[in-house]
């Protein structure tokens, strides 16, 4: 009876200021990589085949699931007609404070000065580590410091694009499952309890207000595992989420705890190697033969 989930996660398809890839590289390669996962196993859709884990239903045989995280513009403009094509469905894991346009995904803005620096970066260590670590509030101050340091070169152009409500409507007019990525997209084992709860509570009324309903799935920023914690796995369960999604590399089971789905990451400007070289990974991980670590540095 095939009781195997594999959940692999995505960002973008198109290139930006933090995964830089060659021109037409990373569209051809997720289009590579979604095909060749067609032909070899068989899509569901996330939230209904975890149920079916819990339930001790059957899944498919080589069932695989598509995700993507923070909402990125081209989740609907490239990524949606190659999925419908092949009718692979997709989660998108979105975050309403980016949706809402109160605020920039800190990444991007500190990828296009890292790219634009006029100013030497070698005396900031690993600005993205740094940045992370720090709650919400401390992060903006930190980035326009940053930021003022490197000196980056003109503006920031639009190449980077997220999605807006009306986006979010047009993925689930078109049978995309919505799931929640938090309200500010922190990382919750730097904020208290309070806070945590706050971010998935607030998330979901979001999603109520705006889409009529909300999501019964939500994937910790970041997602390692420093990046959540026994109290994250409370504030899901509190805020009414029936599962939450982890970047840890494995493949789930029905012994797989419910808020600490795993999830292998595909780089898509990495075609078939980077197909070849996750799947493998996550394989591994499943069986023990290389410790479940999280997934590549991801936001």
């Amino acid at each position: 009876m095939p009781r195997r989930l594999t959940v692999f996660f995505y960002h973008n398809v198109s290139p930006s200021w933090w995964y830089p890839a060659a021109e037409g590289a990373a569209e051809g390669g997720f289009a590579t990589q979604v095909q060749l996962l067609r032909r070899l196993g068989t899509p569901v859709t996330l939230g209904p085949a975890l149920d079916d884990l819990d339930a001790g239903r059957e899944l498919p045989p080589r069932a695989f699931a598509v995700t993507f995280d923070d909402g990125y513009e081209d989740n609907v403009s490239v990524a949606a007609p190659i999925l419908e094509r092949l009718d692979i469905p997709a989660t998108c894991f979105l975050a309403p404070g980016f949706l809402g346009g109160d605020e920039q995904p800190w990444w991007e803005r500190l990828g296009w000065a890292l790219a634009r620096a006029r100013r030497p970066a070698s005396d900031l260590g690993n600005p993205g580590e740094r940045l992370k670590s720090l709650r919400v509030e401390e992060r903006a101050r930190a980035l326009d410091e940053i930021v003022t340091q490197l000196d980056p070169a003109g503006a920031m152009d639009e190449r980077v694009r997220f999605l807006d409500w009306d986006g979010a409507r047009e993925l689930a007019r078109r049978g995309f499952e919505l799931g929640s990525h938090t309200q500010h997209h922190p990382v919750l084992t730097t904020e208290p309890p309070s806070v945590q709860l706050d971010e998935m509570t607030r998330s979901r009324d979001a999603f109520a207000a705006e889409l009529g309903a909300s999501p019964d799935l939500v994937a910790y920023p970041h997602g390692g595992r420093s990046d959540y914690d026994a109290t994250s796995m409370e504030s899901a369960a509190a805020a009414g989420y029936r599962h939450a999604v982890t970047t840890v590399i494995g493949v789930n089971g029905p012994d797989t705890p419910a808020y600490e789905i795993r999830r292998v990451a595909l780089a898509p400007a990495r075609g078939l190697a980077g197909l070849a070289g996750a799947v493998k990974r996550g394989a591994l991980a499943a069986r023990g033969r290389v410790a479940s670590e999280d997934s590549r540095s991801t936001v």
